[in-house]
């Protein structure tokens, strides 16, 4: 009898995986085209189910946002091309950790409200409701960073109870179970011979907010877009600051290219802007946080102030000059905003209250 070879006993699906290591350079080994081969499969069926999930996902986020008086936001399936950017960036290149290809937001009316939602999202996909949460995080940190609060979580989409029946057990079980136990439950697609639905194990990430954060957190546009304008400046009049800079700042905290001043300026200002947003420091307009805001978004940071006030009070050769090209960039920026007199706040940042109340008219010449 021939003696078989170890080539001949190895299983033809791995010949094929060394045939494919090796005819691509000689250098990669086994392992490395094994992984390439599941993640590409991994990422087909990511996006093969997306469609579907997101229709499951947006039905649960649609029952809850009636349920609770809520504003729903849903978004299109995340892209390939920036699913693989998050991959490769956040994931060291593992499909498997993309839970967000299918996504979205509800929209709390205010922090009372926003536990309300929470709460019956966990209600809602917990045991025994065919969904479950794989993460379930809700941060409230007015103290730390950059006072962020918010929720975000990932369900696993599963099969709801009304997709499930019983049916008895094969006859061979029957001896050891007593007999009010003599069936087993399975799913109704795999009793007739089927698939069941595509959603079916695969992921959607579910944030929540309320409409005060979102405000600070999404651009003019893209509020006024999904809420309306009426809703974007009834937030403005009531919080006294301009929209959109929580994320702005957010980026200045964190850039490598921003100097610890600015990075350490950066996060005290969005600690303060998201109190201001929860009502933690009253109502009404707060002109010196609206413009300190104002300055950071649009590149004024704490190292500009001092280049100016620096400039202001030089004493070197065309210092004159230094200080009226200062003057005129804030007053330039003054003008643009509406605040008379801003730039003097610049210099001297005690005389803001007065900087930003209207000029006195002038009196009247006696006659």
């Amino acid at each position: 009898m021939t003696p078989t070879t170890a080539t001949q006993q190895t299983p033809a699906r791995l010949r094929a995986y060394g045939a494919a290591a090796a005819g691509s350079g000689g250098g990669r080994d086994h392992n490395a085209a094994i992984r390439e081969a599941a993640q590409k499969r991994i990422k087909a069926g990511v996006f093969g189910a997306a469609a579907a999930a997101k229709a499951e996902l947006d039905r649960l986020a649609a029952e809850i946002a009636l349920e609770t008086g809520s504003i729903l936001l849903t978004a299109p399936v995340k892209s390939e091309e920036r699913a693989a950017e998050k991959v490769k960036g956040d994931y060291r290149g593992d499909w498997l950790d993309l839970k967000d290809a299918a996504r979205i937001t509800l929209i709390a009316r205010d922090e009372q409200n926003l536990k309300a939602v929470i709460g019956t999202i966990r209600k809602r996909m917990r045991a025994g409701t065919g969904h479950w949460l794989v993460k379930d995080q809700y941060v409230y940190e007015p103290h730390k960073e950059c006072g962020y609060s918010g929720y975000n979580g990932v369900v696993r989409l599963g099969i709801p109870p009304k997709e499930v029946k019983a049916r008895p057990l094969p006859e061979a079980f029957h001896p050891i179970l007593m007999d009010e136990l003599k069936t087993q439950v399975v799913l109704d697609g795999f009793a007739k011979g089927t698939k069941p639905p595509a959603y079916a194990g695969r992921f959607g990430e579910i944030q929540a907010n309320s409409v005060a954060m979102m405000y600070g957190k999404m651009s003019k546009d893209s509020f006024i877009r999904m809420l309306g304008s009426a809703q974007y400046f009834l937030c403005r009049a009531r919080f006294g600051v301009e929209g959109g800079a929580a994320h702005t700042l957010y980026e200045i905290s964190r850039s490598v290219k921003s100097s610890p001043d600015d990075r350490r300026a950066a996060e005290e200002l969005c600690r303060r802007y998201h109190r201001r947003l929860r009502n933690q420091d009253g109502m009404g307009a707060d002109p010196r946080l609206n413009f300190e805001v104002l300055l950071f978004c649009k590149g004024v940071h704490a190292g500009s102030l001092a280049t100016l006030r620096q400039r202001w009070r030089s004493g070197a050769p065309h210092a004159d000059q230094r200080r009226a090209e200062a003057v005129l960039f804030m007053r330039q920026y003054a003008r643009l905003h509406g605040m008379p007199k801003v730039g003097d706040f610049l210099l001297n940042p005690e005389l803001l209250p007065l900087c930003v109340q209207p000029a006195a008219p002038a009196s009247a010449p006696a006659a």
